[in-house]
């Protein structure tokens, strides 16, 4: 995986995160976890995770929001959720001024989420789609002269195999180009247009297929709910126009697979065609996701040779458009998910390169060439603001000017005229997509997908700083009802984002502007671990989770400091690691009358032996537990050691089939409280990801967080 896969989490609430992340860059990019599975964009994710999109989908029932009775009925509700329209995946094209990009609708009827490739016209804004009746339709690509664009699209429907699709940048009906067996996860156009490289699984090697065979399979580093053995990935090539595909790779060893809430490194050809860059995994298994490193493959003689002589967490090798450098991502100190992402530039002939990005001492989330080679832009999140950089080949860093909006950092796209289209939001206007003729702008706003939710009575959002109990400054956001006024005395909900690494920003985020229309302030800390103040700041996290809990705590005390917080009427929440944070504060301080948590890690053995990040949870907790006195580090680290504590009451959700934090871990919380007589209740939804995606579902998920918020944060309890 690498750069920044999912999402972990957080994104799995970027709001939460947030989910979130969401997710995003948090607000939306679980959303796009969710609505684009097959789309390989931009970096890993760690995670960003989720409670903006499940927000997205809901939060109420029978068309009502639940909880406190200050609800607003012109606020953010229902109707507009189901409306929100997710923008993700840009393309410019390099013939003429269109932008490419993928939508994504909830289908409640259908369960399912609708996307589909628009084009947008940069000058007269006009809007067409060109993957009618092939919903599921994403990653949409460019050809070189601009004159068609293929994308991907599962044919027989949403439960089939993507294929690539080609078209015309005119419309017309698309041609089905590859049938491989096992879909296509990814593609890239060959510089002259001719051909497809793309990536596919191989398929297993069976016996004869007359004979009865056992289903038996060697298990490796992978989930315990891994039901099949991991199946590598290999690039192959076929001609634009269809016909037998030929393979270029081999062996056991994998290009990136597509994980859970892995965005997958793409396949970089150079200019003349010759070569294609790629991330290379020694193995399948999700657990040995951080043994990655950048490679490139010579088309005519299959030779393989890497880039640099690392082994572990480089990813996202991008050819620069003259083709005499590479840039590549890389885990600063091979710090796999828990330290900043870095952007190192290195010759096409290979060594270690530069760190350009070294100076902006940020999580590097995305990033892009310019057309003329001599610089990249690059996108993370910076303190409460999500922001993108002009970095020079030689010079340094500077900022481009987007005025009050906060980039989707996953989205962000140059052209061959030095154009720079990103996807971006503020805190009272929900995402859209915006050009900029050079990174010299200004934004030009070219779409209004989401007009109808900017125009509701919003909460207002700020951002708030503060200092830990010893020392360290943290920031976050405080969202206060559309009406607010500070003579009154308002309940408050604290929403932990996930991943660790993401960030709560002034981005529009649909989990805060949901509760502040139920009349909560809302409280999004950011607390060490997370990637928007610097690599010190996301590593300090790391074996010390007390260390977060005080961040939080600080913030809530400054909250309610300046604030008219109704210090009898405080929640908490979060999804993933917001989870974990959650059952923490829980299991250590009293504040807290009502706590909802989804997907939490309570126990870090079951993370480390069940999860499919299974041994990649070192990195979090400091090693491994069967070494000197690390097994109990982790029982000190984990939250379920502490249950014996817990008096809130608490809302429990998680998905059964859930490969990145086991249901085992929310079935000992749950027999735990329920034990010792707590007020608890525990839902499961029957899916197999870290997140609900059936989009009635993720409605069931927050309306029954509004309630659960509601029913123990009541005036009268209040009391």
């Amino acid at each position: 995986m690498s750069p920044r896969q999912v999402l972990l989490y957080t994104n799995v609430l970027i709001a939460v995160l947030h989910s979130g992340s969401g997710a995003s860059a948090e607000s939306n990019f679980q959303t796009w976890l969710l609505n684009n599975r097959n789309r390989m964009v931009h970096f890993m994710s760690k995670s960003r995770l989720l409670l903006v999109v499940l927000l997205v989908c809901g939060i109420c029932r029978g068309g009502q929001l639940v909880g406190t009775p200050n609800a607003r009925s012109d606020g953010f509700s229902l109707d507009s959720l189901v409306n929100l329209v997710d923008i993700s995946d840009l393309q410019i094209c390099p013939d003429e001024g269109l932008v490419a990009f993928v939508t994504s609708r909830a289908n409640l009827s259908e369960r399912r989420y609708d996307t589909a490739v628009a084009l947008v016209d940069v000058k007269s804004h006009a809007l067409v789609t060109v993957s009618s009746n092939l919903p599921g339709a994403s990653f949409p690509r460019w050809s070189p002269s601009g004159n068609a664009i293929a994308f991907l699209a599962p044919p027989g429907g949403t439960n089939d195999k993507a294929q690539i699709f080609r078209v015309s940048k005119n419309g017309g009906t698309p041609f089905q180009v590859t049938r491989v067996p096992n879909g296509v996860q990814q593609f890239a156009w060959r510089p002259d247009g001719s051909e497809f490289a793309f990536v596919t699984g191989d398929i297993s090697r069976g016996d004869d297929p007359r004979e009865p065979k056992s289903t038996g399979f060697e298990v490796g580093n992978d989930a315990f709910l891994t039901a099949s053995s991991a199946v590598p990935m290999h690039i192959w090539t076929i001609s634009s126009d269809g016909g037998d595909s030929t393979r270029l790779t081999s062996g056991d060893w994998s290009v990136v697979p597509g994980v859970a809430l892995q965005i997958v490194p793409p396949l970089s050809w150079n200019p003349d065609g010759k070569f294609i860059a790629f991330t290379k995994q020694k193995t399948p298994h999700s657990g040995d996701s951080d043994k990655t490193s950048v490679n490139i493959i010579d088309v005519t003689t299959h030779e393989i040779r890497a880039v640099t002589s690392r082994t572990v967490a480089e990813s996202y090798a991008l050819y620069s458009p003259d083709g005499s450098a590479i840039a590549y991502t890389y885990y600063r100190a091979g710090q796999f998910w828990t330290s900043a992402n870095d952007v190192f530039v290195a010759t096409a002939s290979g060594g270690t390169g530069t760190n350009v990005s070294l100076t902006v001492d940020r999580d590097i989330q995305a990033f892009s060439w310019t057309a003329d080679s001599k610089a990249l832009v690059i996108a993370a999140m910076d303190k409460v603001r999500a922001r993108a950089w002009s970095v020079p080949m030689h010079g340094n860093p500077s900022h481009i000017d987007v005025g009050d909006l906060n980039l989707d950092t996953f989205q962000i796209a140059t052209g061959t005229r030095g154009e720079f289209a990103f996807a971006a939001s503020a805190s009272k206007r929900p995402t859209e997509l915006y050009f900029m003729t050079s990174t010299a702008g200004p934004p030009i706003q070219l779409t209004e997908l989401n007009k109808a939710a900017a125009e509701l009575a919003l909460g207002n959002a700020e951002a708030v700083e503060w200092r830990s109990s010893d020392g360290l400054e943290n920031n976050g956001i405080v969202t206060v009802p559309s009406g607010y006024s500070k003579t009154g005395r308002y309940p408050l909900v604290v929403l932990i984002h996930g991943g660790p690494d993401s960030a709560s920003i002034l981005s529009f985020d649909a989990a805060a502007q949901l509760f502040a229309a139920q009349g909560y302030i809302v409280f999004q800390p950011n607390y060490r671990g997370s990637s928007n103040m610097g690599n010190r700041y996301e590593l300090a996290f790391v074996g010390n989770p007390e260390g977060s809990a005080r961040d939080i705590m600080s913030g809530l005390a400054k909250v309610r400091m300046d604030w008219p917080v109704d210090s009898k009427r405080i929640a908490v929440g979060g999804w993933s690691h917001g989870g974990f944070l959650t059952v923490w504060l829980v299991g250590h301080y009293t504040e807290f009358k009502a706590a909802v948590a989804g997907a939490a890690i309570t126990d870090w053995r079951d993370q480390l032996f069940l999860s499919d990040l299974n041994l990649q949870t070192r990195y979090y907790v400091g090693g491994l537990p069967w070494t000197g006195r690390q097994d109990d580090i982790f029982a000190k680290q984990s939250p379920i050691t502490y249950a014996s504590t817990i008096k809130t009451p608490i809302l429990i959700l998680h998905d059964s089939g859930d490969p990145r934090v086991p249901v085992t871990q929310a079935y000992k919380l749950y027999h735990e409280l329920k034990a010792r007589g707590v007020p608890t209740k525990f839902i499961v939804y029957p899916e197999t990801t870290h997140h609900p995606q059936d989009p009635v579902n993720v409605r069931d998920v927050y309306s029954r967080w509004i309630e659960w918020t509601g029913e123990h944060l009541s005036a009268d309890k209040g009391q």
